[in-house]
């Protein structure tokens, strides 16, 4: 047989091939098209990946099988809303690799359909230059998202340069309203503060900053909350701002840009949000991690008050080395015990609330020692407390027990509440202006998470 005679054998052969191949999809087609088909025609549709047999068989199938994943991960091969839905429900599951996976699926599959899902992923995993490349700001359905990315970077042009383009599509009302809330490209009017504690609340993203306002809501009937005035949150970009980003130690921060605030802040407080870090309060300004509860911040308010923790503090805190004077604890000398009645007292912040037969000092195996005895009847007087238990000073408080400054979420004591009330002017001696150089960086930071 000569070589054109084998060219034209093989030519027919594949055409007939051909032929029946397409005849046979063209069937199985049909024949899936119908309300029941049977089990033959779905098995054979499945061998050949036709999407309506993979559905009828997934249908077919208990979503715990191996089998009903595979059925679906064969789908997703071709499908874009198969592909998306078996990303998401990786990232539900915090399988990242394989989410990441399908959404690249998606996004070879149908780039329209897939930009916004993907992106907004890997906006919730902090990957925001990713978007910045992936999105186009010309399409007015990718700005929303863009917008809230740049804010997060700290890029303001970005937000200055479409912000009108965003107010004209009216696709994202509540953006907008966002922006314009928190001052983002522009500063509304200083807050006019009806109170001595005024406080500007801050932080650097939409997100943290409808949070934040939030928390503060919540602390509306707070006794402690009640000291103070709080601003509408304001925010300012990440990118000025130079802090620590360690999650297990106390948020700490070069505190002279503040002074470029001023002009635009009226308060004399800072409540500053970062994305993590310790809580505390170092002079007039306190910084809180984004996970924080309101619970953490009624108890920072509890330091500007003039409270000091309860609970072990570091062995080099300055409250333990005599630095400065608490209203619920004081550091005695051991000899403290030795002192008139009279002497002792007037260390005491808390003397005018002591009845006169409270125990101020007892007996005990012969030495007379400090404390009032615990006899259940928590009477006002001098107990030991935690606060100085790294150092080689004591510490006493005037309520033994738990409290909102030995542990969040306890309550506040009557008599701290009476020591606040009673005291005449309730003014935080602190402001975040004298923060800067001029002050020793967290010298009076009081607590430390």
């Amino acid at each position: 047989m000569n070589t054109l005679a084998k060219i034209f054998i093989v030519g027919s052969l594949l055409a007939i091939l051909s032929s029946s191949s397409f005849h046979l999809m063209h069937y199985l087609n049909k024949a899936l098209s119908e309300e029941t088909p049977t089990p033959e025609i779905i098995t054979l549709g499945t061998k050949h990946n036709i999407a309506q047999a993979l559905r009828h068989a997934r249908m077919q199938t208990s979503p715990r099988s191996p089998t009903y994943h595979q059925l679906s991960a064969a789908l997703a091969k071709q499908d874009v809303e198969e592909a998306l839905l078996l990303a998401h429900r990786y990232a539900e599951n915090r399988h990242d690799k394989d989410a990441q996976l399908w959404f690249e699926q998606a996004m070879r599959l149908a780039p329209q359909k897939a930009q916004i899902p993907y992106a907004t992923w890997l906006y919730e995993r902090g990957q925001y230059s990713d978007i910045n490349a992936m999105l186009d700001a010309t399409n007015t359905a990718h700005l929303p998202l863009l917008m809230r990315v740049n804010i997060r970077l700290g890029n303001v042009y970005f937000v200055e340069q479409h912000i009108e383009q965003l107010e004209d599509a009216n696709i994202a009302d509540e953006l907008v309203e966002q922006i314009n809330r928190y001052q983002v490209v522009t500063s509304l009017p200083k807050f006019v503060s009806q109170c001595e504690n005024s406080v500007q609340p801050i932080a650097t993203s939409l997100e943290d900053l409808t949070s934040l306002e939030s928390k503060l809501a919540t602390l509306r009937d707070s006794f402690v909350a009640s000291q103070f005035c709080f601003d509408t949150p304001k925010y300012v970009p990440i990118d000025r701002l130079q802090c620590n980003r360690l999650p297990n130690a106390p948020i700490m921060c070069d505190e002279d840009i503040w002074l470029s605030y001023q002009g635009d802040i009226a308060a004399k407080l800072l409540l500053v949000m970062l994305p993590r870090g310790g809580a505390n309060v170092h002079g007039g300004i306190m910084y809180i991690d984004r996970a924080d509860t309101p619970n953490v911040i009624e108890h920072e308010l509890m330091h500007w008050l003039g409270f000091v923790d309860e609970y072990p503090l570091r062995a080099t805190h300055n409250f333990c080395t005599g630095a400065y004077v608490a209203k619920n604890v004081v550091v005695l000398d051991a000899d403290a015990s030795q002192s008139s009645r009279e002497t002792l007292l007037a260390q005491l912040p808390w003397r005018i609330y002591i009845e006169e037969d409270t125990v101020l000092v007892s007996e005990q195996d012969g030495e007379l020692v400090l404390g009032t005895p615990k006899n259940g009847q928590q009477k006002i007087g001098l107990y030991r407390a935690k606060t100085c238990d790294n150092s080689a000073t004591q510490a006493y408080r005037p309520l033994p027990g738990r409290n909102i400054m030995t542990h969040l979420g306890e309550g506040l004591p009557p008599l701290y509440q009476r020591m606040i009330s009673e005291e005449q002017s309730i003014k935080v001696n602190a402001n975040f202006r004298d923060n800067g150089r001029s002050v020793k960086l967290f010298e009076s930071v009081l607590n430390k998470q």
